[in-house]
């Protein structure tokens, strides 16, 4: 089996993956907005955490995570063994969005997701 196109493309996502966690790092730490300074503390606590390792280890650290966790997602999508019932990640056929976004939009969680904050993922929406 060659898995040079995995390999390729994994690296090429993982690439991506630390660019804009970089990003989303350095506009946590260097903007002042109202929804930021509501997280002072997780802010502060993140900023020690630099200060004992680096910038580059954090961000390679959370890329790694997400990274695993998005495979694991599309992994359970491929499989259609989702603990929700429902794709994650990739839209079923002729469908433009995963399952999930489409019921959500609706107001529709899964019974797992009872105690989810509904109202902030609408507005992320």
């Amino acid at each position: 089996m060659n898995l040079n196109n995995i390999e390729r493309f994994a690296k090429k996502a993982r690439n991506e993956l630390k660019e804009q966690v970089h990003g989303r790092l350095r506009y946590v730490l260097d903007s002042d907005t109202a929804e930021l300074r509501g997280l002072a503390k997780p802010i502060e606590d993140l900023r020690k955490r630099i200060q004992i390792s680096s910038e580059g280890e954090v961000v390679e650290e959370v890329a790694y995570t997400w990274f695993n966790r998005f495979a694991a997602l599309r992994i359970l999508d491929a499989m259609d063994v989702h603990p929700f019932r429902m794709r994650v990640l990739m839209p079923k056929e002729g469908m433009t969005q995963p399952e999930i976004f489409q019921q959500a939009r609706q107001g529709v969680f899964p019974e797992e997701l009872k105690d989810f904050d509904q109202k902030r993922f609408n507005d992320l929406l």
